[in-house]
């Protein structure tokens, strides 16, 4: 017979959405705004990535804006990496560092 009681109860891992941010005083890259591009490292990555920013103090936008200093990128080439910024990034593209995944890391 099976009995549920008998079995460890298994921990869901928490989903992006619902892991803490860190808050103002958790922050202590206050003029670094990162933003991590997502074209070859995909999701969930981008999530591990963006959690272990947050955890060092930096705060990361979930869009591309203004208010990006540093782009991240991954295994990207820099045509194609240049050409998807251009496509979508806004007015301030020439104000960004674009920087390869091991700056940050």
């Amino acid at each position: 017979m099976f009995h549920a009681a008998a079995l460890p109860r298994m921990r869901k891992r928490p989903r992006p959405e619902e892991v803490a941010r860190p808050g103002r005083e958790d922050v202590k890259f206050r003029d670094v705004r990162l933003y991590l591009v997502e074209m070859k490292m995909g999701r969930s990555r981008r999530s591990f990535l963006t959690q272990l920013a947050r955890s060092k103090g930096f705060m990361v936008e979930e869009v591309l804006s203004n208010r990006v200093t540093h782009v991240v990128s991954e295994s990207s080439q820099a045509p194609v990496l240049w050409a998807w910024l251009k496509e979508r990034a806004p007015q301030d593209l020439p104000n960004m560092h674009v920087v390869n995944i091991t700056w940050f890391t």
